[in-house]
This record gives structure tokens, sequence and C-alpha cells, in this order.
């Protein structure tokens, strides 16, 4: 099957699941937060954020809070990781 969306959004608030190519024309928006207010990260595997307060980011490395810095984290499991600075 096809899904076809002109001119707006689909909203998944579960898991979508793609078989094949997806192609994103116009983005991809990510959920803002600040590390505090980050959601658990053992449970939100593999679930991707954008960070606004990160204190000195590096890709790899545990984000933590008290800066200025925006990033893009990961849940691994057992913490959020930055995984791209922005």
């Amino acid at each position: 099957d096809t899904v076809t969306v002109s001119g707006g959004a689909i909203r998944c608030d579960g898991s979508l699941g793609v078989a094949g190519n997806l192609n994103l024309a116009r983005g991809i928006s990510f959920g803002e937060s600040t590390v505090s207010t980050l959601p658990s990260a053992a449970s939100n595997p593999r679930k991707w954020w954008e960070v606004t307060d990160a204190l000195s980011p590096a890709v790899g490395a545990t984000v933590a809070n008290g800066g200025s810095a925006r990033c893009l984290v990961r849940s691994e499991g057992a913490a959020w990781v930055v995984r791209m600075l922005l």
C-alpha cells in the first residue's frame, strides 16, 4: 500500500515500520527537551531527542545539562548519548 500526504503531516504516536525506501523531502523534526526533562533512557531505547541545554556536548558521550548547546541525543538504554552537534 502507499500513503500520500500533500501539504500536511503524518503523526505517529506509536511505532512506524517501513520496509523499503522512505523519502523525507521536507525533513525530520525531533522532539525538543532540556536534559533534565528528558524521559527515562531505559524506557525509551533507540529514541531520539533534540536537547537545548547541553553542556560541552561531545559525540559519543553521555549528555550533561547546564549549558546552551543544542545537540541530538539517542537513548542507548542506560543513558542519553550525544549523536550529533547542532
